[in-house]
């Protein structure tokens, strides 16, 4: 899809930013796991232990080729970026923005906020163990659930008894799964093997944050840090620089800004607190072990009405303009 005027045009609460990173039409027109499996289709490996996947993955490649990871290489989602966003470009903002190496464009850091392999992958875990003694391994992968899919009833089965996990799957790609991030930012707060790529803990730590830099407490000297650092620390896992995470914190006024400026308000209760999109699912607690339908429903449910948010902003955005031609 070209332009903004054609994704508004198209269904876009729906829109699949994946189709905008392929050049191929029989790709697009695929629909469901089919098409969530074929995306998740990683380079083919002769060493593979998983027959069948392996030559899924190279039948994909044959039929529709590479099709890229949205967040770094849909225009489309750039374009929107910058109009939703376009105090980044205006303020060049260098922590939130890189020039791409093939096409010498300054293009906005993003990240695609909540990982369906990851819950997808613990999902399998908790309801089809006997996996790993069949494939003699310790954990479950993308190449074991496309050798399941491509083999296994019982994992076809499992996949179309959950509605949710359907609708999760049908939004993952779309708008409201999407937002512009500092550098470092995206795997970083995802944590180890995407033990926290899940946008409702990235708030709570998120919050915590805000909460520590709002009581502003005195740095005896005694640490070496303080409170709020520790929670940037503990937000990217240690794993990169924490000074373009705090520019970008920092560049809202607060919590709650960050949440409006973010089209976040269905993230969060009439309080402002971060909505788990399961029970007992936190921060400290983020592998689900249970509950797996109620964190496909909300976290579905949560990314579809951030899409409606972002996309009735656009329309009055670009209403705003066709009023300003008018009048000039």
């Amino acid at each position: 899809m070209e332009t903004i005027t054609e994704y508004l045009q198209n269904n876009p609460v729906y829109y699949d930013f994946s189709d905008d990173c392929t050049e191929s039409a029989a790709y697009r027109e695929k629909k469901g796991y089919e098409k969530y499996f074929i995306y998740r289709s990683p380079k083919p490996d002769v060493k593979e232990i998983y027959p069948a996947a392996a030559s899924a993955i190279e039948k994909n490649y044959q039929l529709y080729g590479k099709v890229g990871d949205p967040d770094a290489e849909s225009n489309l989602l750039q374009n929107i970026y910058s109009l939703l966003w376009p105090e980044i470009k205006e303020k060049k903002n260098g922590y939130m923005m890189y020039k791409d190496r093939e096409s010498g464009e300054d293009r906005i850091y993003s990240d695609t906020m909540t990982s369906c392999q990851t819950v997808l992958n613990s999902y399998v875990k908790s309801k089809m163990p006997e996996v790993f003694e069949k494939y003699d391994v310790k954990y479950v992968s993308v190449k074991m659930c496309i050798e399941l899919y491509e083999t296994d009833p019982a994992f076809k089965k499992l996949l179309e008894e959950s509605k949710d996990l359907k609708n999760f799957i049908k939004v993952y790609h779309t708008l409201g799964n999407y937002i512009p991030v500092p550098y470092g930012f995206n795997g970083a707060r995802s944590g180890y093997f995407g033990s926290h790529d899940s946008w409702d803990l990235t708030l709570m730590k998120i919050k915590e944050y805000y909460d520590a830099v709002k009581e502003n407490p005195s740095n005896s000297g005694e640490l070496f840090v303080c409170p709020s650092e520790i929670r940037i620390m503990e937000l990217l896992h240690c794993d990169k620089e924490m000074l373009s995470c705090y520019q970008w914190l920092n560049s809202f006024a607060g919590w709650e800004d960050f949440i409006e400026k973010n089209f976040l308000q269905d993230f969060v209760g009439e309080d402002y607190q971060p909505i788990p999109f399961c029970k007992d699912h936190s921060w400290k607690r983020p592998q689900i072990l249970d509950n797996f339908d109620e964190f496909f429903r909300n976290a579905g449910q949560m990314i579809e009405k951030r899409s409606g948010r972002m996309i009735e902003e656009i329309k009055e955005i670009e209403k705003r303009k066709r009023q300003s031609i008018r009048i000039s």
